[in-house]
């Protein structure tokens, strides 16, 4: 065969290869590209126009004269060419840009050095391939794990979020047995969040749960569509479509970050894989997160604790050094002065040296029947008892103490309970002494009497300026002082809980009808039926 019979085989063999070779360039996922030192692009293939959001190379170098047009930091460019003007190839290289969309990704280039014959860098050509999703992780999990403050924790790893997906919603929710709690919620923008940290939520129906039970991330396209409930709560605030992120230990699904975007079908599947990825990483770091809140805030019960301790003996010395006192005053001008006493000075010494040794006696049970409460032995001596007898002396020891306030007792019937008596008494006796305590003199103190059903029902209410919302949750809890500006020592309330619970009984705080406060206590109604 001669030169010039194998001269269009060889030519025909060339095109193949440059065809076939065209094809590989093609169909590479991997970014592919060539650019000058100007930031010209000479070519690219499709996956490197795909990667920075375009449909096609012709659509991308019509769009994108100058390639530093997509970097975040230009800088970056340069720094880039300053390595390839010592070096003749570099790999590893990252810098973030940013897409057709206004998303941020961050890419990693393996670049070759172009030179002209004088041996000066024209450009270059190489690889690029997308590492946002490993950058990301790096930057979520340094931001959470650099803040063990929950909340600044949340407000770090949003930052990283933004990057991603300009979301409208950004909240860490804490699963609590069946119900979860919003612990965190950022906005997007600069306006605060419209849904409320602290909020406590059934999990029961809503998509929150859905996520516990699979332990897998659920999107929703359309709040619009009320797919699940709340979604239209979630509408009401602007959010559109939204993505519920499970983090996982252990014991399963501990918490949720929940994405919410003001734009309906805004999710698609490349950012919610990242979003799901950003989560799993930022897992261990949320829970240390929640690990130290939560001890945190023991630590701050357990010094609360102290501190109610410190007040409460020291309003139980001055309880009891003020009967004491009284009793050793007496008691020695009686020994020094009875010769010279009359009898109705006597007798009133001594009617007041018994009333402040009943004041202490009461004190000191008070303080016995604490002790025996908070060691689980206090006894109860049930057996059916008359309540209206119990309520009108109990009354009646206020009216004869000389109270400026007004006793009113509605009666339905004359009950039969049957529980401990002196125990109700206690109780009743607690509860009076708070309203006379905390209304203004001259005002009216109603008791009511009723039977419901199988209980025997017994309210005081007062006229006082009554209990505001932020202190209700605590009313029953020791150490806990309905007015800190007030006498007392806070554990009234949390012992007529005690022995109304410990005899089948119930305790609750209503609003009154004309303001004021209104307590009411319940206790079985005795079998033998009522005496009406």
């Amino acid at each position: 065969m001669t030169a010039e019979d194998a001269a269009p085989r060889s030519t025909a063999t060339e095109g193949i290869a440059t065809d076939r070779y065209r094809r590989l360039i093609e169909r590479s996922e991997v970014g592919l590209f060539q650019t000058q030192v100007d930031g010209r692009i000479v070519w690219l293939n499709s996956a490197a126009a795909r990667l920075v959001g375009y449909e096609t190379p012709e659509e991308f170098l019509r769009s994108i004269p100058d390639i530093r047009q997509i970097y975040v930091d230009p800088k970056r460019r340069d720094e880039l060419l300053r390595l390839l003007e010592e070096e003749e190839a570099i790999s590893g290289f990252e810098y973030e840009m940013r897409r057709r969309d206004g998303a941020r990704r961050w890419i990693s280039i393996t670049a070759h050095a172009i030179r002209n014959d004088a041996g000066d860098l024209e450009g270059f050509e190489g690889t690029f391939i997308d590492v946002t999703e490993r950058k990301l992780i790096e930057v979520a999990t340094s931001a959470i794990s650099s803040n063990l403050n929950p909340t600044d924790a949340v407000a770090r790893f949003g930052d990283v979020v933004r990057r991603v997906v300009p979301f409208r919603q950004l909240s860490l929710l804490v699963i609590e047995g069946d119900h979860y709690r919003r612990l965190v919620s950022i906005a997007g923008t600069e306006e605060p969040s419209r849904l409320q940290a602290g909020q406590r939520v059934p999990l029961a129906g809503n998509s929150v749960e859905t996520v516990v039970r699979s332990a897998t991330p659920i999107v929703v396209q359309d709040t619009g569509e009320g797919r699940y409930m709340f979604d239209d709560k979630l509408a009401e605030a602007g959010v559109g479509s939204y993505t519920i992120l499970p983090l996982i230990d252990d014991s399963g699904v501990f918490a949720t970050f929940n994405v919410g975007l003001a734009e309906r079908n805004a999710l698609d599947p490349e950012t919610a894989s990242i979003l799901a990825a950003l989560t799993v990483s930022a897992s261990h770091a949320v829970r240390n997160s929640l690990l130290f809140e939560q001890q945190r805030a023991v630590v701050q019960q357990l010094e609360e604790v102290a501190r109610l301790k410190d007040e409460f003996f020291a309003h139980v010395s001055h309880d009891l050094r003020n009967p004491v006192s009284v009793m050793c005053g007496i008691a020695e001008m009686l020994e020094k002065k009875w010769e010279t006493l009359s009898d109705e000075n006597k007798r009133q010494m001594l009617a007041s040296l018994a009333r402040n040794g009943q004041a202490l006696q009461r004190l000191l049970k008070r303080d016995l029947d604490l002790a025996l409460i908070e060691l689980g032995e206090i006894t109860y001596e049930i057996a059916p008892f008359d309540v209206t007898s119990m309520v009108k002396e109990i009354i009646g020891m206020f009216e004869q103490s000389g109270s400026d306030r007004g006793f009113r007792l509605e009666l339905q019937d004359s009950p039969i309970a049957l529980a401990d008596e002196s125990r109700q008494s206690q109780v009743l006796y607690n509860l009076l002494s708070n309203a006379v305590k905390f209304s203004p003199r001259g005002s009216a103190i109603t008791v009511a009497v009723r039977t419901t059903g199988d209980e025997v029902a017994v309210s005081v209410a007062d006229e006082g300026p009554g209990i505001p919302a932020e202190r209700r949750d605590r009313l029953f809890q020791r150490l806990s002082r309905l007015d800190p500006s007030k006498p007392g020592t806070g554990i009234g309330l949390y012992m007529a809980r005690s022995m109304v619970e410990a005899q089948g009984g119930s305790i609750v705080f209503e609003e009154g009808t004309v303001g004021g406060s209104c307590f009411t206590f319940t206790m079985p109604a005795a079998e033998v039926g009522r005496r009406l």
